[in-house]
């Protein structure tokens, strides 16, 4: 079966689940649909086998604090900093 893109999303965001066979043959174009920390469930002969989760972006804090107490900024950047990437990690 093949999918173009718009059956592709549609897919992807109504069923969050795609047949084994599927997710083989069109893996590097449906992973490069999904958000980070999105998941698909594989499935064969309907059932469920197995779990993909697209991984999240690595953030190192250290650096980031390291940075900031270099450059003398306040906690309000930081905190701003933290909501922002949560913000964005978690939609």
């Amino acid at each position: 079966m093949s999918l173009t893109s718009g059956e592709l999303l549609d897919k992807l965001s109504d069923m969050k689940q795609i047949n084994a066979r599927e997710f083989q043959k069109g893996f590097g174009r449906i992973t490069g649909k999904l958000r980070a920390g999105e998941s698909l469930e594989i499935t064969k002969h309907g059932k469920v086998v197995g779990t993909f989760t697209k991984q999240r972006k690595k953030v190192n804090w250290d650096k980031i604090l390291k940075f900031m107490e270099q450059n003398s900024c306040p906690p309000e950047v930081g905190d701003e900093m933290v909501r922002k990437y949560f913000n964005d990690s978690l939609s």
